[in-house]
């Protein structure tokens, strides 16, 4: 998707889509230009596409319990419990 552009409608702020409901990506920004000019897009941006950000599964997750005082009294992640201060 890297240096693709995409057109969000900025009266519905919903992206232009094809017949399935799909985004469509455009390859220029001359190309979504014309797009909008032929849809008459009376405010609309076209945005380029710099960074696809994807989460690793594998991640290191963490999760924290507080006492109502806001102290951390137990923590663990996806590799097992790390601090426990339970009583």
């Amino acid at each position: 998707m890297e240096g693709k552009y995409v057109i969000i409608d900025l009266r519905t702020m919903d992206f232009m889509k094809d017949k399935d409901g799909i985004i469509k990506y455009y390859d220029t920004e001359e190309e979504a230009g014309i797009v909008c000019g032929v849809y008459e897009h009376e405010n609309a941006w076209i945005l380029k596409l710099i960074y696809n950000h994807i989460e690793d599964k594998d991640e290191t997750w963490f999760k924290t319990t507080r006492d109502k005082d806001g102290n951390r009294i137990y923590m663990e992640s996806n590799d097992g419990v790390i601090f426990d201060n339970r009583k």
